[in-house]
């Protein structure tokens, strides 16, 4: 399985209920969807050289 077919199981699974639950929602439609999660990874000291640093990471 697939990492982003797992988050999306555990979203479903246990975290909209809760949601549902805590805020005391009426329906399952208005408790809130995530649609995109960006995740940012610093390059430390290679980043900041433009093509020198991706050919460093290789």
């Amino acid at each position: 399985m697939s990492n982003t077919a797992s988050l999306k199981k555990e979203y479903v699974e246990r975290i909209a209920p809760a949601l549902k639950s805590q805020f005391q929602y009426t329906s399952s439609m208005q408790v809130p969807v995530l649609k995109k999660i960006v995740i940012n990874q610093g390059l430390g000291m290679a980043g900041g050289g433009g093509e020198q640093s991706v050919l460093r990471l290789h």
